[in-house]
């Protein structure tokens, strides 16, 4: 018998710069390993989730609320989110905090 969920699951599991555990789930939500969001993000589109599952490597894991924050603003521009500008954006935003 097959069973089907609606809940969310993680597809990807990756590691920050500094070596913690992020975690992408289906619905496009973004957490620490034992499920606490990231603070200022808790979902984005899963396109704009998967670039940041790729490019979380580069930082820090103090670095990743900056990085979810820049992927959330790039994805309500209605387009696909590349990981140049994504990594651009981040570098930005980190400059000026």
């Amino acid at each position: 018998m097959s069973t089907s969920t609606t809940e969310p699951t993680i597809i990807l599991r990756r590691n920050t710069a500094d070596g913690k555990v992020v975690c992408i789930w289906s619905d496009g939500g973004i957490t620490q390993m034992l499920g606490v969001y990231f603070p200022g993000t808790h979902k984005l589109p899963l396109a704009a989730a998967l670039v940041v599952a790729d490019e979380v490597c580069l930082y820090d894991s103090l670095e990743v609320s900056t990085l979810l924050k820049v992927a959330k603003k790039l994805a309500r521009r209605g387009r696909q989110v590349l990981p140049g500008e994504l990594r651009a954006a981040a570098a930005t935003a980190l400059e000026q905090s």
